[in-house]
């Protein structure tokens, strides 16, 4: 029997599951993009230099 109230709710909790999952990757997506553009922004991010007291300069 198309139509029932079974299928409306198993219609709406898959759209809900839908939706959250698309938030989430749009949320992990903008994370990735705006660590990447600062990254890209500061080229000495990432970069370890010698302490001014470590063996290489003295």
């Amino acid at each position: 029997m198309p139509g029932t109230a079974g299928d409306a709710r198993l219609a709406a909790a898959c759209e809900t599951v839908r939706t959250v999952l698309l938030d989430l990757l749009l949320f992990v997506g903008a994370d990735a993009g705006e660590a990447a553009h600062a990254v890209r922004a500061d080229p000495r991010q990432g970069r370890r230099r010698p302490c001014r007291g470590s063996a290489r300069t003295a």
